[in-house]
């Protein structure tokens, strides 16, 4: 089963299982994909800024020096957010390919199902962690 077999699968096993229509699992999927390559994007964006001469990229300046990170962030993120989910929903997140995923999850065996979930939280909780670390702890 493949990450996005186990994705698209999870949610619509989710969805179906609160007794709502299985195919608001692709919103979901969808959603978290494009939550996942934000992080993925500030990892790398962390990453550049931690070696020598790229330290500029993050300092503010014209017109940004009079708003506050926090609004900054909130300027950036939305429309990234919505950006990528479009994009996603449009190729690898079509009707079509959800479909598949799904009809690929459905047919995998008792333990990969129980497994899928796993299989999807596992690479973004490294993810999560690798952002916390570079953020935090690695001036």
């Amino acid at each position: 089963m493949t990450f996005l077999d186990a994705l698209y699968g999870s949610q619509y096993n989710d969805v179906l299982k609160v007794g709502k229509d299985g195919s608001k699992g692709r919103f979901n999927g969808n959603i978290f994909l494009a939550a996942f390559g934000i992080m993925i994007m500030i990892c790398f964006l962390l990453i550049l800024i931690h070696i020598p001469g790229f330290e500029h990229i993050l300092q503010r300046s014209g017109f940004m020096l009079n708003f506050t990170g926090k609004f900054i962030g909130k300027m950036l993120a939305i429309p990234l957010m919505a950006g990528l989910y479009f994009l996603l929903s449009s190729t690898i997140g079509n009707q079509d390919h959800f479909n598949t995923h799904v009809n690929n999850y459905l047919q995998a065996t008792d333990l990969e199902r129980d497994n899928a979930n796993k299989q999807v939280l596992i690479p973004f909780f490294i993810v999560l962690a690798t952002v916390i670390i570079l953020a935090v702890f690695i001036n």
